[in-house]
């Protein structure tokens, strides 16, 4: 079948069954579980808690950390975050419960905003451990939009609900417009 032929719903069920052969992505999932199940900590994040999973194995193996093998975890993560446990459901039912966006409206001013950013706050560590320093206010923009599965627009409180609407609107149809290119994006991206 020639790429350009098969339907978006076709080449995210070929992600689905590679990820379902998949050892490593198997082996995460039952991680997540795991640490789902143990998490009585009110601070839990789940980006932290896989990390230091993955920083206890090398180190008890006495590798280094090296970036790529952050890329290679981060890459099951955002997979994790895109499809879930692909072995606990079958793709149809997923596809029909439109569980492939993310879930729920997040207030960038709720205290615990941070742990319902996982990607911005893994971004975020990649980038003061890569430059050894805080980013500038620019680069903290730019870490926190270059997340596509949200749409960042700043709305002063004044705005009338047909100028909200018209800004989301258009966003959401550029969202639309490239949904089927971050669909079938690499996997650490």
């Amino acid at each position: 079948m020639a790429r350009n032929s098969a339907s978006l719903e076709e080449r995210i069920k070929l992600r689905w069954e590679y990820l379902q052969c998949s050892k490593k992505y198997k082996d995460f999932c039952a991680l997540i579980h795991e640490i789902e199940k143990d998490k009585s900590d009110q601070d839990f994040c789940l980006i932290d808690q896989i990390e230091s999973h993955y920083s206890s194995i090398r180190s008890q193996q006495g590798e280094k950390t090296p970036d790529d093998e952050y890329d290679d975890w981060w890459g099951l993560y955002q997979n994790w975050e895109c499809f879930g446990d692909v072995h606990k459901m079958k793709f149809d039912d997923w596809w029909k419960e439109g569980n492939r966006h993310p879930k729920g409206i997040v207030n960038l001013r709720d205290p615990d905003v941070m742990k319902k950013m996982n990607r911005f706050t893994f971004r975020l560590n990649i980038f003061k451990k890569n430059n050894n320093r805080q980013p500038t206010a620019a680069e903290l923009m730019s870490l926190l939009c270059s997340d596509q599965a949200y749409i960042f627009v700043a709305i002063p409180v004044n705005s009338s609900m047909k100028e909200i609407y018209n800004v989301i609107k258009a966003e959401r149809a550029g969202w639309k417009t490239n949904a089927g290119k971050r669909a079938i994006r690499n996997d650490g991206e």
